[in-house]
Protein backbone atom coordinates (compact mmCIF):
# COMPACT_ATOMS: atom_id res chain seq x y z
CA UNK A 1 0.00 0.00 0.00
CA UNK A 2 3.03 2.44 0.38
CA UNK A 3 2.64 3.44 -3.42
CA UNK A 4 -1.36 3.90 -2.76
CA UNK A 5 -0.92 6.72 -0.58
CA UNK A 6 0.91 8.67 -3.53
CA UNK A 7 -1.98 7.70 -5.59
CA UNK A 8 -4.53 8.93 -3.23
CA UNK A 9 -2.61 12.46 -2.98
CA UNK A 10 -2.73 12.13 -6.97
CA UNK A 11 -6.80 11.96 -6.87
CA UNK A 12 -6.85 14.71 -4.54
CA UNK A 13 -4.48 16.67 -6.04
CA UNK A 14 -5.12 16.14 -9.47
CA UNK A 15 -8.97 14.88 -10.03
CA UNK A 16 -11.34 17.36 -10.72
CA UNK A 17 -14.95 16.25 -8.64
CA UNK A 18 -17.31 14.52 -10.98
CA UNK A 19 -13.86 12.73 -12.79
CA UNK A 20 -13.24 10.44 -9.78
CA UNK A 21 -14.95 7.38 -10.73
CA UNK A 22 -12.42 5.96 -13.03
CA UNK A 23 -9.59 6.88 -10.58
CA UNK A 24 -11.41 5.40 -7.31
CA UNK A 25 -11.79 2.02 -9.46
CA UNK A 26 -8.20 1.81 -10.14
CA UNK A 27 -7.14 2.50 -6.36
CA UNK A 28 -9.74 -0.22 -5.72
CA UNK A 29 -8.65 -2.95 -8.26
CA UNK A 30 -4.53 -2.39 -7.19
CA UNK A 31 -4.89 -1.81 -3.43
CA UNK A 32 -8.79 -3.11 -2.05
CA UNK A 33 -9.07 -6.32 -4.01
CA UNK A 34 -7.52 -8.44 -1.54
CA UNK A 35 -8.75 -10.45 1.44
CA UNK A 36 -6.41 -8.03 3.49
CA UNK A 37 -8.32 -4.92 2.27
CA UNK A 38 -10.89 -5.21 4.73
CA UNK A 39 -8.42 -4.07 7.19
CA UNK A 40 -6.96 -1.31 5.01
CA UNK A 41 -10.01 0.57 4.63
CA UNK A 42 -10.12 2.33 7.95
CA UNK A 43 -6.66 3.53 7.68
CA UNK A 44 -7.71 4.94 4.41
CA UNK A 45 -10.38 6.84 6.42
CA UNK A 46 -7.88 7.76 8.81
CA UNK A 47 -4.90 9.18 5.94
CA UNK A 48 -7.79 10.97 4.23
CA UNK A 49 -9.17 12.99 7.91
CA UNK A 50 -5.51 13.18 9.74
CA UNK A 51 -2.78 13.14 7.28
CA UNK A 52 -3.86 14.66 4.35
CA UNK A 53 -4.77 18.41 4.77
CA UNK A 54 -5.77 20.42 1.01
CA UNK A 55 -4.29 23.92 1.20
CA UNK A 56 -7.03 26.75 0.69
CA UNK A 57 -6.50 27.44 -2.63
CA UNK A 58 -7.11 23.24 -3.62
CA UNK A 59 -10.15 23.53 -1.47
CA UNK A 60 -11.25 26.30 -3.47
CA UNK A 61 -10.52 24.55 -6.64
CA UNK A 62 -12.72 22.00 -8.17
CA UNK A 63 -10.98 19.34 -7.36
CA UNK A 64 -12.30 15.99 -5.06
CA UNK A 65 -12.98 16.90 -2.11
CA UNK A 66 -11.97 14.51 0.76
CA UNK A 67 -15.56 13.92 1.82
CA UNK A 68 -16.55 12.43 -1.18
CA UNK A 69 -13.61 9.49 -1.37
CA UNK A 70 -14.80 8.80 2.29
CA UNK A 71 -18.35 8.35 0.97
CA UNK A 72 -17.21 5.79 -2.11
CA UNK A 73 -15.08 3.99 1.16
CA UNK A 74 -18.49 3.51 2.68
CA UNK A 75 -20.33 1.92 -0.84
CA UNK A 76 -17.11 -0.03 -1.40
CA UNK A 77 -17.23 -2.19 2.17
CA UNK A 78 -19.07 -5.24 2.13
CA UNK A 79 -20.69 -5.39 5.42
CA UNK A 80 -21.93 -3.31 7.81
CA UNK A 81 -19.24 -3.98 10.49
CA UNK A 82 -16.36 -3.14 7.84
CA UNK A 83 -18.55 -0.09 7.68
CA UNK A 84 -18.68 0.92 10.97
CA UNK A 85 -15.05 0.68 11.02
CA UNK A 86 -14.70 3.04 8.83
CA UNK A 87 -17.28 5.34 10.52
CA UNK A 88 -15.46 4.88 13.65
CA UNK A 89 -11.82 6.04 11.79
CA UNK A 90 -13.69 9.53 10.17
CA UNK A 91 -16.11 10.72 13.53
CA UNK A 92 -13.60 9.54 16.61
CA UNK A 93 -9.98 9.57 15.26
CA UNK A 94 -10.03 13.69 15.45
CA UNK A 95 -10.76 13.47 19.35
CA UNK A 96 -8.76 14.52 20.89
CA UNK A 97 -7.63 17.04 18.65
CA UNK A 98 -4.30 16.57 17.09
CA UNK A 99 -3.36 20.32 16.19
CA UNK A 100 -5.19 20.09 13.18
CA UNK A 101 -8.11 22.30 13.73
CA UNK A 102 -11.27 22.57 11.58
CA UNK A 103 -9.44 20.13 9.26
CA UNK A 104 -9.83 17.04 11.37
CA UNK A 105 -12.85 16.89 11.35
CA UNK A 106 -13.97 18.26 8.09
CA UNK A 107 -14.60 15.74 5.92
CA UNK A 108 -16.72 13.45 9.00
CA UNK A 109 -18.97 16.73 9.19
CA UNK A 110 -19.36 17.30 5.23
CA UNK A 111 -20.51 13.28 5.09
CA UNK A 112 -22.85 14.03 7.78
CA UNK A 113 -24.56 16.99 5.68
CA UNK A 114 -24.15 15.92 2.09
CA UNK A 115 -24.62 11.99 1.85
CA UNK A 116 -27.84 10.31 1.83
CA UNK A 117 -26.96 7.24 4.50
CA UNK A 118 -29.28 4.88 2.69
CA UNK A 119 -27.39 5.60 -0.78
CA UNK A 120 -24.78 3.23 1.27
CA UNK A 121 -26.25 -0.26 0.98
CA UNK A 122 -24.39 -1.64 3.85
CA UNK A 123 -25.78 1.19 6.30
CA UNK A 124 -29.46 1.28 5.11
CA UNK A 125 -30.49 -0.29 8.46
CA UNK A 126 -29.03 2.30 10.01
CA UNK A 127 -31.57 5.25 8.57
Amino acid sequence: MCGGWRQLLFLFNNVREGNQRRYLQWFAAKHLSGRESDHLLPDVARFIVSAFHPKADLIRSTAVPRWVIISWLLTVCKDKAKAVRVQHAVFTDWLPPRGGGVMDFEPGMLLIVRVRWCMVPCLCAMC
